[in-house]
């Protein structure tokens, strides 16, 4: 399946819950996950009205 690079990066990201137990004890990498879950259901026009994905972005980078 064929998806926007957006999707597959929110994607990427919701698959690691499969294999890691991410809890709200870990704030930012929980924040970053609940965006992505949201980022996946919306079409590219909403994704870029929300902002989610310069948030999640953010805090990604905040993760040093």
């Amino acid at each position: 399946m064929k998806m926007q690079p957006t999707h597959d990066i929110a994607y990427k990201i919701i698959n690691l819950m499969a294999h890691y137990d991410i809890t709200e004890d870990d704030r930012p990498l929980y924040e970053i996950w609940d965006l992505a879950t949201e980022i996946e259901a919306m079409n590219l026009a909403e994704i870029k009205k929300s902002g989610k994905l310069d948030e999640m972005i953010r805090l990604s980078k905040g993760l040093n």
